[in-house]
């Protein structure tokens, strides 16, 4: 089964931008969905960045933390670093 990874700019971007909650219920039912199954997951670097929001999609993301926030492991962090030492790109726009 597929696992989908959000970052704090894909709840952003889909909550704000591109896919509002009052226009697009269905899909954050849906993703509520995979979050109770625990298909959709987020870094706890996630939930720290979109505190800075403090708005109503902290706390959505908050009552389904249980489900959704997964922590940092330091094997997860080293893999991070490789991943970003072979493709020092990775993370620049455009």
């Amino acid at each position: 089964m597929t696992t989908y990874v959000f970052d704090t700019s894909a709840f952003i971007e889909g909550w704000v931008r591109s896919y509002p909650p009052q226009s697009f219920p269905n899909l954050w039912a849906n993703l509520d969905q995979l979050a109770c199954t625990g298909r959709l997951i987020a870094p706890e670097e996630a939930l720290e960045e979109l505190k800075a929001r403090d708005d109503e999609l902290l706390a959505r993301v908050k009552q389904r933390g249980i489900w959704i926030i997964q922590p940092t492991s330091r094997e997860l962090m080293l893999e991070l670093r490789r991943l970003l030492a072979t493709y020092p790109l990775l993370t620049k726009g455009g």
